[in-house]
């Protein structure tokens, strides 16, 4: 492994995700902690691309989490999770 993946690694344990949104409803205080990283990452304006390759996921796996998110927040897209997220 490199260097580099052993440092990313070891930041992942250290600190909990940022969360970048306020919990504005129950829905949303069921996101898990990957659902929020992702979310996070979609909001700070990244693909599904490169937040798969940020955290180490296939595309596909994003898409699955986004998936669950939308469920939960009972929403159609992302927009309109990201605005549920920040209480819009």
């Amino acid at each position: 492994m490199s260097p580099r993946m052993v440092m990313r690694i070891m930041d992942e344990f250290r600190a909990a995700p940022k969360r970048r949104f306020g919990r504005s409803s129950p829905a949303a205080d069921r996101l898990s902690p990957r659902e929020w990283e992702i979310m996070n990452l979609l909001a700070a304006g990244r693909t599904t691309e490169e937040t798969a390759a940020e955290l180490f996921l296939s595309p596909t796996t994003v898409r699955v989490h986004v998936s669950t998110v939308l469920k939960k927040l009972r929403v159609k897209d992302r927009e309109s999770a990201l605005r549920v997220l920040r209480g819009e």
